[in-house]
């Protein structure tokens, strides 16, 4: 057995059933199965097998699925990589992740050709045209017997299956292993939390090159589930799409549920097929978890807390917990154990504050290329996860902090050191500090507080226009102040929490 196993399985149980619903397109196990093996047969042929690693960009799509599919099969190691990223961005990953093949789709073509002289490894790149712009794509769906022949080569349950990267607090992106045995864990867990149906029909517009939007949809695979998704989050789409396929399981983070409900004809839809609602990547206030119980009344909202390092989901909170205990973010997932330890790793009493460590047959394999940052973060077969946390006496987690400090905006993961890597690399900037700051809409926004050079003068225009080509738009700063100095503990550290503190009204600016 490996991560997807159950494509062929379901594609032989129930050939003409749809899999995956992309831009209203329906598609059978079947032709997914076939086309994921041509592919797959496409990719042999030009020399990628087991333990390659292969790149993907793509927005949400039927190819992105075919790929993961045939370069899983292979026993190849699907490496995906944030479309917001700027070419820089790209290139680092690609280089970093040793990838021998970059397969993409149209509207990053020039990105790649932009850093095309600077992969280092890549032998080939594969243009897949998006679903249903008229062109061709490289290959085609292949036979049952070529499908047979290639499935032959699937994976053992401990291979690498995907490096998924996630950004550091040094300022470099970390890529996390995930073999299929950590995929199988994760689907297993997440089908009884709550329990999915082999009628499950899910919507899910959280890009796929998260783990936490893929890992729920994989799950839902495995029982033999509809998943429906688009290249972007439309609110008006979603709504049409509830009562139009008859959803059972929505997946959102805030502030999408914030965009559907602000509709005009969200309060006369038909959403009541809807069973679960999963509000994710982003602390859900209690003001929007009512309003979902009210739009979506016969449902029930999941909340919870997870990794990419543990291939997302740690701990849920679902049913009447929701309300009884709102400020938790519920217990650990089936196979998963938490405790809170203190600094010398000892785990502490219930209620006492100290850092999540995680372990189970989920936690991450290790960091690609990186013994040091593996040994420091997985201790004695604990994942130490870096954020703050305490347990009530009932097992309840809560989260108190983000030791690495951590943004969440719009369900994107943002570090600060990163950005303040790139900020401190102008010549007219002294030193600089990143914080999230509360926004309305995205849940975090992020703040640049800058202490220039004697004698240098700088305005907003010009960060933004610094930034531009050196990170992410999602990432860039939406406020910027230019301060004398630095609030610093004795040490010379800044002090962050006491900057939050002091702008804590800044995201009043849009």
């Amino acid at each position: 057995m490996n991560a997807i196993s159950f494509l062929k399985r379901n594609a032989d149980r129930y050939p003409e059933k749809t899999g995956f619903i992309f831009n209203e397109t329906p598609y059978t196990y079947e032709q997914i199965r076939l086309t994921s093996m041509g592919f797959a047969n496409y990719l042999k042929e030009r020399g990628i097998g087991k333990g390659d690693k292969v790149c993907t960009m793509f927005q949400n799509s039927i190819e992105l699925m075919y790929t993961y599919f045939s370069v899983l099969t292979l026993g190849a190691v699907v490496v995906p990589i944030n479309f917001r990223f700027v070419a820089s961005e790209v290139s680092y990953i690609i280089n970093n992740s040793d990838a021998k093949a970059i397969v993409f789709a149209e509207p990053f073509k020039d990105v790649i050709n932009q850093i095309e002289d600077q992969l280092t490894k890549v032998e080939f790149p594969a243009l897949l045209n998006e679903a249903g712009d008229g062109k061709s794509n490289p290959f085609g769906p292949c036979t049952l017997r070529e499908a047979t022949a290639i499935e032959r080569m699937a994976p053992d349950m401990f291979d690498e299956a995907f490096i998924m990267y996630t950004s550091g607090t040094t300022g470099k992106p970390k890529g996390v292993i995930l073999t299929h045995s950590n995929m199988v864990w994760n689907q297993a867990k997440l089908i009884n939390s709550p329990p999915l149906r082999h009628d499950e029909i899910m919507i899910s517009p959280l890009p796929f090159f998260h783990g936490g939007g893929l890992g729920r949809c994989m799950a839902a695979w495995l029982l033999g589930g509809t998943v429906i998704s688009w290249e972007k989050f439309d609110a008006a789409r979603l709504l049409d799409a509830l009562s139009k396929y008859r959803a059972t399981f929505i997946i959102m983070v805030p502030a999408m549920a914030r965009m559907l409900f602000a509709l005009p004809n969200i309060n006369t839809a038909d959403v009541s097929s809807v069973k679960n609602v999963l509000l994710t990547a982003a602390v859900v206030p209690v003001p929007l978890k009512k309003q979902t119980m009210e739009v979506f009344h016969n449902a029930q909202i999941i909340d919870g807390y997870g990794l990419t390092e543990n291939c997302s989901a740690v701990t849920s909170l679902l049913g009447e917990d929701v309300f009884k205990k709102p400020s938790s973010v519920g217990l650990p997932h089936l196979f998963v154990e938490v405790k809170i330890v203190n600094e010398n790793y000892g785990e502490v009493e219930a209620n006492v504050v100290g850092e999540i460590a995680v372990s189970g047959p989920t936690v991450m394999k290790g960091y690609y290329n990186d013994p040091e940052g593996t040994a420091e973060t997985i201790r004695g077969g604990w994942l130490m996860t870096g954020d703050l946390g305490r347990k009530d006496e009932e097992g309840y987690l809560y989260i108190v902090g983000r030791k690495k400090d951590m943004i969440i905006s719009g369900g994107e993961n943002i570090y600060p050191a990163e950005i303040e890597a790139v900020l401190g690399t102008h010549p007219k900037i002294e030193e600089c500090a990143v914080i999230g700051v509360p926004h309305a809409k995205w849940g975090e926004t992020v703040l640049a507080l800058l202490v220039l050079k004697t004698g240098q003068e700088m305005g907003e225009d010009e960060v933004e226009e610094f930034c531009k080509g050196r990170m992410a738009p999602y990432k860039r700063p939406r406020i910027v102040k230019f301060v004398d100095s630095l609030i610093k503990n004795a040490m010379g550290k800044t002090m962050k929490d006491e900057l939050k503190k002091m702008y804590d009204g800044s995201s009043s600016a849009q």
